[in-house]
């Protein structure tokens, strides 16, 4: 714990700190004054569970490129509800995949990473502009990946939620998501679909 107040002594009172919580860490955040703002649902799809006939093709969903770059992080920027140059450079260069989502016209309208992980693929973050957008990118990412993955999913992602078990996602529980200085999650749209990770959120 000591270790924890020291680093949040590292910012002023007005930053907003967020972290998804173990049902052994609740306790201890509650106690130095965190409070619950929601959940994420972490869902997994073993290799021999996975659906792929459910999973589908989309032209619109096409590698990233370099030239991408901005548009992913304005893209990211208005989901997250915060700037994330640097995390998305750092993540992009480590990810298996980048995909992104292509309008008609050719304008980024979503996308989505993949990063291998000590036992799962882990898919996230997903952006996109609607629930059936965001499983188009996700059904790109697994049908590139050969092993089993894991996703973690805003709560009120129901509907995702519904699409994914169908494709032989299985979810594995829900924990919380908890702040400090503020009771809510910073203004987002609702074109956060999955999360980095429970590690960085």
């Amino acid at each position: 714990m000591a270790l924890m107040k020291e680093c949040i002594g590292q910012v002023d009172e007005q930053t907003i700190i967020q972290l998804i919580a173990t049902a052994n860490g609740r306790p201890v955040y509650e106690k130095i004054g965190f409070q619950m703002a929601g959940a994420v649902k972490k869902l997994i799809a073993p290799t021999h569970f996975l659906n792929n006939h459910t999973l589908i093709s989309s032209p619109q969903v096409v590698p990233f490129q370099q030239k991408d770059f901005q548009e992913v992080v304005a893209l990211d920027e208005k989901a997250f509800g915060a700037n994330r140059t640097q995390f998305l450079s750092e993540r992009i260069r480590q990810s298996k995949d980048c995909l992104i989502l292509k309008s008609k016209e050719g304008k980024i309208t979503g996308y989505g990473l993949s990063i291998f992980g000590p036992v799962y693929t882990i898919l996230g973050p997903i952006v996109a502009p609607d629930t059936h957008s965001a499983f188009q990118i996700i059904s790109q990412l697994k049908k590139r990946e050969g092993n089993g993955v894991r996703i973690d999913i805003l709560s009120q992602q129901n509907e995702l939620q519904e699409l994914l078990v169908a494709a032989g996602f299985e979810l594995i529980n829900e924990p919380p998501m908890m702040m400090l200085h503020s009771n809510k999650i910073p203004t987002r749209t609702d074109q956060l679909f999955a999360i980095a990770s429970q590690a960085f959120g």
